[in-house]
């Protein structure tokens, strides 16, 4: 039997199918015995598939199952960490295959462009991109699964308007280790087991109703507006999350369910490390609107941009408010040729340095 990983209060299980796992359940889990069983049989790989013990795959190294017992909003089980799936591309959006692989101590980094799989944060005031040089293929090292736990847990005590997923669970895989680390999986509460992440289910539905760019220009603005007020009650906590990208998170109607917490990070001490780190997240909301656009549509250059701006305009107003002043900076900035993240951190750097905004 393998160390606890964190709680030693949990209830441990164990299982072998075509793979060992430890399940660890912690007191305050709202899994029953039906949830233990179903997440057992899939992490475990018995009879060596998954396909046929879930309802579908996620995000490349996850899978949903149905919860027995809903609670309040969450109603589906998120199994992240027990196995990986090759993705597919439609243009510059990448979708999960069909078909899942068991998790490996092979180095995921490996196969996936130098430019993905990386997070910007400030750090003494400096903007510093980070790339893991590994991670295993579909799985967790302890360590990295440690953080997502805890930051998940601390992320659910925090006084914000997003709605987060419940740790419900973990395991780990007896035989497969990394220098001395077991490879592990994390089971959290989920909206549904049927919703697919935001970009999955736009793209989807864009595909069946042929959106034309009035309405999808129109969707995204609302989606600008929620996400804008949203990350400042989450800012105003003092906490940047650093990847609220639009494969990141479940759209419930007007309520957003942020996910991958573990990159959560505080905005900093000073007032430019707290400017610099709101931008990091704005940013990147507003870039993957250019990223399904061109992905949908087509469009590149002027087109593009002329769209991404309009974005811009939307997530800074609802973010900042109707500030005449605050939107016509940053619109006069983006224009000049602001175009990218650290041109964006350095904006935000000047326009709240001047004292238009309080930090």
């Amino acid at each position: 039997m393998l160390e606890p990983l964190l709680d030693r209060d949990a209830t441990i299980y164990s299982c072998t199918g075509d793979l060992a796992i430890q399940l660890e359940v912690p007191k305050d889990s709202s899994l029953v015995q039906v949830d233990v069983a179903k997440i057992m049989r899939a992490a475990s790989w018995r009879g060596g598939r998954i396909d046929d013990k879930i309802v579908s795959i996620e995000g490349g190294r996850a899978v949903t199952i149905e919860k027995e017992r809903p609670v309040g909003k969450l109603h589906g089980l998120l199994l992240s960490g027990v196995g990986y799936t090759p993705p597919s591309k439609m243009g510059n959006i990448y979708e999960q295959g069909d078909s899942m692989q068991p998790p490996s101590t092979l180095n995921f980094m490996e196969t996936v462009d130098k430019g993905k799989i990386r997070t910007s944060v400030v750090i003494d005031g400096q903007i510093v991109t980070q790339r893991p040089s590994y991670a295993p293929l579909g799985s967790y090292c302890s360590e990295q699964l440690k953080r997502k736990i805890v930051n998940t847990r601390n992320a659910l005590r925090l006084p914000i308007s997003f709605l987060r997923p419940t740790v419900e669970a973990w395991g780990r895989y007896v035989d497969l280790e990394y220098h001395g680390q077991n490879l592990g999986f994390v089971v959290f509460g989920i909206p549904s087991a049927y919703l697919p992440r935001f970009a999955a289910q736009y793209a989807r539905k864009a595909a069946v109703d042929k959106f034309d760019l009035a309405i999808f220009a129109k969707d995204m603005s609302k989606l600008m507006k929620i996400m804008g007020w949203n990350l400042k009650k989450l800012h105003k906590a003092g906490w940047a999350h650093h990847q609220p990208h639009f494969s990141n998170f479940y759209m419930l109607g007007n309520e957003i369910c942020l996910m991958d917490w573990s990159t959560m990070t505080p905005l900093g001490n000073t007032s430019i490390e707290r400017a610099m780190n709101k931008a990091i997240d704005l940013r990147i909301v507003q870039q993957d609107v250019g990223i399904i656009c061109e992905g949908l549509y087509g469009f590149r250059g002027d087109e593009l941009y002329e769209i991404s701006m309009a974005m811009l305009t939307e997530i800074v107003s609802s973010y900042y408010g109707r500030r005449v002043d605050m939107v016509g900076n940053f619109l006069t900035l983006a224009n000049a040729g602001m175009d990218n993240l650290t041109e964006m951190e350095a904006l935000i750097k000047v326009v709240e340095g001047n004292g238009r905004v309080r930090v």
